[in-house]
C-alpha cells in the first residue's frame, strides 16, 4: 500500500483499509447516517446530535454531539472474536474541552450490558484509551495515552490491536503514524461476539459518559491497521487542514 497519493482525500485513505463500515458523517438533516464501506451499514442517530455545522476544514458539515449518539447495527465484523487479523477503530474528533473523564468516540457493548466488547474514548486529564472486553465488561487489557493528550482541536485518533492472541500488541495513535509511548499488549482469551450495537459518541446502555464535540470519518476495520495505513490517513488529513 502506498503511503501518500497525491491529492488523495481522507475519504480515499480510510477506504483503502477496506473497512468494515465508514460513517464520514457529513449529513446536513434527518436521522440517517450513510456507511461509505459500501457494506450498506447504516447508522441512525437519536438524542442531541445536531448535523450540518460547518466546522470541519474540508469544507463539509460535521455532526455536533451533545448527549445523543449513532447507533449501527450489531454485525460480527465489528466484534473481536473470530478477527485473527487485529481490529482497528480511527476517527477525527474534536472535543468541546479537553476530557477530564470518560468521553465515549466509539464503543461495541457498555457497562451495564451483557454484551460488552470494545470501547474507544476520552479518558481523563485529556488523555484517550482503547480497551477490550468479555461478555459482561470484565476487562482484558486496554491502552491508555499518558503523553499525548487531545483537546479541543481537530485530532485524528486510532486504536489498533494486533490479534485476539494473548500478549498481541495494542497501539493507539494520534496525528501521527507512531504510537503514543508505551504498550500494553491482551492478556488473554475470552472475546466473545455479544449481541450490542455499535454506537457512536455513547456507549450501549447510553449512560451519562458520552461525547461532548465533533465526531467525523468514524472507520471500523477487520484487520490490525499498521503505522504504514495510519501514515496515508496523517498524510491526507494534513493535506485537507485537519491539523
Amino acid at each position: 500500500m502506498p503511503l501518500f497519493l497525491p491529492g488523495e482525500s481522507v475519504d480515499d485513505a480510510m477506504l483503502a483499509m477496506q473497512p468494515a463500515g465508514y460513517w464520514p458523517i457529513v449529513e446536513t438533516s434527518g436521522t440517517s447516517i450513510a456507511d461509505n464501506s459500501g457494506n450498506s451499514r447504516t447508522g441512525t442517530s437519536s438524542g442531541t446530535v445536531t448535523l450540518n455545522n460547518l466546522t470541519a476544514p474540508d469544507g463539509r458539515p460535521a455532526a455536533l454531539f451533545g448527549g445523543g449518539h449513532i447507533g449501527i447495527s450489531d454485525n460480527s465484523a465489528f466484534s473481536l472474536d473470530n478477527l485473527a487479523n487485529g481490529f482497528s477503530v480511527l476517527a477525527l474528533v474534536k472535543f468541546s474541552s479537553a476530557p477530564s473523564g470518560r468521553m465515549f468516540l466509539v464503543s461495541k457493548g457498555g457497562n451495564g450490558s451483557t454484551d460488552y466488547e470494545w470501547e474507544f474514548v476520552g479518558a481523563a486529564s485529556g488523555n484517550f484509551t482503547g480497551t477490550i472486553q468479555t461478555q459482561g465488561g470484565g476487562t482484558i487489557s486496554g491502552r491508555t495515552s499518558t503523553g499525548n493528550a487531545v483537546g479541543t482541536a481537530w485530532t485524528l485518533l486510532a486504536f489498533s490491536v494486533q490479534s485476539t492472541a494473548a500478549s498481541a500488541p495494542i497501539n493507539l495513535f494520534k496525528d501521527s503514524s507512531s504510537p503514543v509511548a508505551g504498550s500494553n499488549t491482551t492478556s488473554g482469551s475470552g472475546y466473545t461476539n455479544g449481541a450490542s450495537p455499535v454506537r457512536i459518541g455513547a456507549r450501549a446502555d447510553n449512560a451519562t459518559t458520552v461525547m461532548a464535540g465533533y465526531i467525523r470519518n468514524v472507520c471500523i476495520v477487520p484487520e490490525w491497521v499498521g503505522r504504514g495505513a495510519v501514515q496515508r490517513v496523517v498524510l491526507a488529513c494534513q493535506r485537507e487542514g485537519w491539523f
